[in-house]
């Protein structure tokens, strides 16, 4: 198995981490998205009008991250893309090479309210 550079993702796995919110009024702490847990979280980006967060979470080490957006207040947490149909065939093609099929990662929003992010559906590319 290849490491990566991303969480160490390639190493013996650590899940753990979340989202949180800080209230600099009081100091108080609240989490994000707390239903997903035994994960490894990225890259997280706040909408343009801030009722929004769009993330990268990996589940497993046997999967790759998936892009996920939940609102501020912690409602309405959903994948917004599922792996590719042909995943399966992926991850028995490249298993010796990699540990998982595709990655959706990094993304950000976009001021229309799309979503950029960084993908390696195309066969190509680097994690790192």
């Amino acid at each position: 198995m290849f490491p990566s550079h991303c969480a160490t993702d390639g190493s013996e796995w650590a899940p753990g981490g979340g989202i949180f919110a800080l209230c600099l009024r009081d100091g108080t702490v609240r989490q994000i998205a707390g239903e997903l847990k035994g994960g490894v979280f990225g890259r997280m980006d706040l909408s343009f009008d801030g009722n929004k967060i769009v993330f990268d979470w990996k589940a497993g080490p046997d999967d790759g991250y998936r892009i996920y957006e939940v609102g501020i207040d912690g409602q309405g947490l959903r994948r917004v893309l599922d792996p590719p149909a042909d995943e399966a065939a992926i991850v028995k093609t490249y298993r010796n090479w990699y540990h998982h099929g595709t990655d959706d990662m990094h993304p950000c929003w976009l001021p229309d309210g799309g979503i950029a992010f960084v993908s390696t559906r195309c066969m190509n590319g680097t994690l790192c």
